[in-house]
Parts: structure tokens; C-alpha cells; sequence
């Protein structure tokens, strides 16, 4: 879906697609506690991306964007719910 928004050129490559992320690459050098932080950072700033595509399906009546976003959505909460328990212990 970001891709229909890039300009194509002969010259893409996958750090400029990755430079237009709000996702920041992790740091493997940091403690487990501090990468599952991200991890729960990253997946709810992908929940927010998928309720605006949500959104967008709902405004275009398409029910099969739809029920795929509501389905990764339900994904991404669960991860979200999980990496919250874990940091919390």
C-alpha cells in the first residue's frame, strides 16, 4: 500500500523504500528489555497505520481491504497485549 505512493525509479533500493518507514531499525546491541520496548512501539504504530487504511476501505466499501486490515489489526493487539505481560514481569 506505501508502494503506490513511491516514485519508481531505476534507482530505488530498499533503504530509500526503508527511509520513508516511521518503524526504526532495531539496535542489536541493546538489552532484550529495551528491544521488546520497540518491538511494542513498532507494532502499535503499525495498528495506527492500519485503522487509517481501515478507514480509507470503509470509505471506498471495500470489504476485503477491510476484513484483511481487521485481521492484521487483531494480530498486531495480541503481539501488543503479549510484549506488554512480558515487559511487565
Amino acid at each position: 500500500m506505501t508502494l503506490q505512493h513511491a516514485e519508481f525509479t531505476e534507482d530505488n533500493s530498499f533503504s530509500k523504500y526503508a527511509a520513508m518507514t516511521k518503524i526504526k531499525e532495531g539496535n542489536e546491541d541493546a538489552s532484550a528489555k529495551v528491544m521488546l520496548a520497540d518491538l511494542l512501539e513498532s507494532h502499535g504504530q503499525v495498528v495506527k497505520a492500519l485503522k487509517q487504511v481501515e478507514v480509507a476501505a470503509d470509505k471506498h466499501t471495500d470489504a476485503g481491504t477491510m476484513n484483511m486490515v481487521d485481521a492484521r489489526i487483531e494480530a498486531h493487539q495480541k503481539n501488543i497485549w503479549m510484549l506488554r505481560v512480558t515487559l511487565s514481569q
